[in-house]
């Protein structure tokens, strides 16, 4: 994918890739756009080291853009299929609304897809739902809230 960036006159373009990454490499961008009050690498999910776990990220060249990480993990409010729970999922602030969110969860959801998970499933904040609806994501269940994120909502899809 190739990202329009617009700074006054003039234009720059960036090739952007998904990739696997590590899990540390997912630390700087969860800090700061999912709790800048933590550490840096403290910020991780029970899950983050198992085998079949994955953490993606839209790359330009070496600079993660945006991240997500995948949990093979079922949830109890969705009947049916194989299930993968997407957490941690992140853009840089500089670059939201220019579609490397969009991008990265569409890769992602196609990866799912050829790995046979039947559904993607995540605890979202209440201002994100926004984002995940009009990709097709359906709110189900109550509202909880997160004591570091505050009011989140489930959201899932079939794949």
């Amino acid at each position: 994918m190739f990202l329009k960036l617009k700074s006054g006159n003039t234009h720059r373009y960036l090739m952007i890739d998904v990739k696997l990454i590590s899990v540390d490499q997912t630390y700087p961008l969860r800090s700061l756009v999912l709790n800048p009050n933590l550490e840096v690498n403290t910020f991780s999910f029970e899950g983050d080291d198992k085998p079949d776990t994955q953490h993606y990220a839209a790359m330009h060249h070496d600079e993660v853009l945006a991240i997500g990480s995948v949990y093979a993990q079922q949830s109890d409010l969705i009947e049916g299929g194989t299930h993968a729970r997407l957490r941690g999922f992140a853009t840089d602030p500089g670059l939201r609304n220019k579609g490397v969110g969009s991008h990265l969860l569409e890769d992602i959801e196609k990866k799912l897809t050829a790995q046979k998970y039947d559904v993607i499933w995540s605890s979202v904040t209440a201002n994100s739902l926004l984002f995940y609806q009009k990709r097709g994501y359906n709110a189900i269940g109550s509202e909880i809230f997160e004591p570091t994120l505050g009011k989140m909502v489930i959201v899932a899809k079939r794949l």
